[in-house]
């Protein structure tokens, strides 16, 4: 009897397969609040070198703009530079564990984000929203920097460069509000299907960041990360 059902069981697991769609969700959203913590997201930077002592580099978890946080307690992820170069990446990260190893998957983002960059502004090398280019990606290596033989600092991670996507990393919009008031307001952009194949302990890195050709300083305020991850059969 006992092989009986398991036999049962076992027909009904082949029948739920062949039932599901192609790119059925594997989980449940995943959400990533940085009104209280970072939630082991980590921020980096490239495209720059150390003959630039202007850059401003800063990534950390402080309280939202006052516009967008009337009690004073809300906070996100802080990450802002100067631009000094003409070129600076400003990026954060996360490992997603717990995924099947050698498994591809399509991931699709959904990321808010504070900024203040006016709509249409005229700015240094380029407009400060719309010459900020806002990329994504998913790679199942860890995103690293180093420094190359130039002394620039580079990405190991195949963005393209400023309004051109890469093979790891699409454009997804800019950094722009719908006006040209001043203040900071929370803005929204979607990443879709991003795919990835996991490494052999079933790992993947998630990637997103700003590639700027304005010269200029930009700080942004992530402020929630949602993604969806679906396994691809």
């Amino acid at each position: 009897m006992k092989n009986i059902i398991l036999s049962a069981i076992g027909c009904l697991c082949i029948l739920l397969a062949i039932s599901c769609k192609k790119d059925e969700p594997l989980l449940t959203p995943i959400s990533f609040d940085f009104s209280k913590q970072h939630h082991s997201w980590v921020a980096g930077f490239a495209d720059y070198s150390d003959t630039y002592d202007d850059l401003d580099l800063k990534a950390e978890m402080a309280p939202l703009p006052a516009s967008l946080n009337p009690s004073g307690k809300t906070t996100g992820f802080k990450v802002e530079g100067k631009n000094s170069p003409g070129d600076l990446f400003m990026f954060i990260k996360r490992k997603m564990t717990g995924l099947d190893p050698n498994q591809t998957y399509s991931i699709t983002a959904n990321i808010q984000f504070a900024s203040d960059a006016p709509k249409g502004a005229i700015g240094i090398g380029g407009a400060p929203g719309e010459a900020v280019f806002l990329k994504a990606g998913a790679v199942a290596f860890e995103p690293k920097v180093s420094k190359n033989a130039q002394g620039t600092y580079v990405i190991n991670v195949d963005k393209g460069n400023q309004g051109q996507s890469g093979k790891n990393m699409k454009i997804i919009g800019n950094v722009a509000k719908a006006d040209d008031k001043p203040g900071y307001v929370s803005l929204v952009r979607k990443a879709e299907k991003m795919t990835v194949k996991t490494n052999t302990d079933g790992e993947c890195w998630i990637i997103i960041g700003t590639d700027s050709g304005y010269e200029g300083l930009t700080r942004l305020y992530y402020q929630k990360i949602d993604l969806e991850i679906t396994e691809v059969k």
